[in-house]
Order: structure tokens, then C-alpha cells, then sequence
């Protein structure tokens, strides 16, 4: 733009900067252009400078440019969501592993000799589970809080009952130790009281112990087996999309 061109904005501006002030202070005003004035700003806008076509063909440019940086955007937003739940449906699949190879060696053993324990009988068996079998779900436990919420809540109860669990067989072990070493004072001392009592005592608890773990057996059967059944439901929904 010429000289011109800026005095004519200036004179707008200034003009409109006086008017504003006097409508602050009377609440009223006249402000009119002369007509050279007008013609300057005439010649300003109209100038060959501004072409309708370049003006228009630099608008689409640009919303086209827009429009392209938004889908990529939402494209990699896709992407990287996409991404998480892949790695989330892997971390659930090493997880879902881990607990039936241990419910697999459970089950060839202890879960077995537990399932024949009837009422008032002890389980005098040693149990040699314990909190580090759950290597793969301790070391991706901060991941759990990014899948669905139901079965988050779900794999937490079933390691939830099986560390109950573990620590039943725990107490039950001890009791076994602990019995053996009264049966074998018994045998040097068959009419030691003290010892007797004790051996009464420790039965009842092992008693109880076992009513205890066969339970916890049994709830730890239902809460794994529906959080198999929910992840499949997972994977079948995620291979559908």
C-alpha cells in the first residue's frame, strides 16, 4: 500500500478514536467523512492489489491445509489408541497364561487332595505356592487400570482370592510343621499333659484350616473362570471392529 493509502487508515482510526471519546463524555456524536477522504478510502479498497480470485484460491489452500492436519491428527490419535489396546489385550493374554499354568499345577496336586478333604478331617499336606508365582501380573499391574473397567475389577478379585489363598495354605503349612513336632514330643513323652492339649488345639485349627482353604478353593474357581470368560468376550469384541 502507498502513503496514501496508510494516511487514509489513520484518518479512520483517528477519527473513530475521537468520536468514541466524545460518546463517553456526551453520549452522542456526529461523525462524518469529507469527501476527499471518502474518495482516498474509495481507492484504498478498491486498489488492483486485492484480487478476488488469488484471495479465494489462498482460502481454500489454506482450509484445505487445515482440514488435512486435522484427519491426520485424528488418525494418529486412532492410531495410538489402537496401538494401547493391542498392548493392553498382550499384557492380558501373558496375565490370563500365568493363571492357568498355576491353576494347571494346582490342580494336578493340591487342588485334588483339598477337593477329597471331607468335614473333620485335617489337610496334612505341605503347600509350596507362594506370592512370587504372580510374576507377569505384579510386573504389569499399572497397566490394569487402562482396560475395561469390569474386567479390571475382575482380574483383581481373582489375585485378590488367590492371595488369600496362598496365604491359607501358608497358615496350614505352619499348623502341619508345628503338628509333627508335637506327634514326635509325643512319642518321647506319651504322658506329657501339656502336649496332649497342644495336639488337641492345633487338630481343631487344622480342621477349620482346611473347611477354610476349600472355600477359598471353590471361590477362586468362580472368579477365574469368569474373568476367562469376559476376556474372550474382549478379544471376540476387539476382532470384530
Amino acid at each position: 500500500m502507498t502513503v496514501k493509502k496508510y494516511l487514509a487508515f489513520l484518518v479512520v482510526i483517528t477519527g473513530l478514536l475521537i468520536g468514541r471519546m466524545a460518546f463517553a463524555q456526551t453520549n452522542a456524536v456526529l461523525f462524518k467523512l469529507d469527501d476527499e477522504t471518502k474518495n482516498i478510502l474509495r481507492d484504498a479498497t478498491t486498489d488492483s492489489w486485492f484480487k478476488k480470485e488469488a484471495f479465494t484460491s489462498a482460502l481454500l489452500g489454506g482450509l484445505t491445509a487445515v482440514v488435512a492436519a486435522w484427519f491426520a491428527y485424528r488418525w494418529e490419535i486412532r492410531k495410538e489408541k489402537r496401538a494401547d489396546e493391542e498392548f493392553n489385550l498382550r499384557v492380558l493374554d501373558a496375565i490370563q497364561t500365568e493363571l492357568k499354568t498355576l491353576l494347571e499345577i494346582y490342580d494336578a496336586d493340591v487342588s485334588k487332595k483339598l477337593k477329597d478333604l471331607k468335614e473333620g478331617e485335617v489337610f496334612p499336606h505341605w503347600s509350596h505356592f507362594s506370592q512370587n508365582h504372580f510374576i507377569i501380573y505384579e510386573t504389569n499391574a499399572s497397566h490394569i487400570g487402562k482396560i475395561d473397567p469390569e474386567l479390571a475389577k475382575q482380574l483383581i478379585k481373582v489375585h485378590e482370592f488367590l492371595k488369600v489363598l496362598v496365604e491359607s495354605f501358608g497358615i496350614n503349612s505352619r499348623y502341619v510343621m508345628e503338628s509333627d513336632q508335637i506327634a514326635w514330643g509325643l512319642r518321647q513323652r506319651p504322658m506329657d499333659q501339656q502336649l496332649s492339649e497342644k495336639q488337641q488345639n492345633i487338630h481343631a485349627l487344622m480342621v477349620a484350616q482346611g473347611q477354610e482353604m476349600k472355600r477359598l478353593d471353590n471361590r477362586v474357581r468362580v472368579e477365574a473362570d469368569l474373568f476367562f470368560r469376559r476376556f474372550d468376550e474382549l478379544k471376540q469384541q476387539r476382532s470384530l471392529k
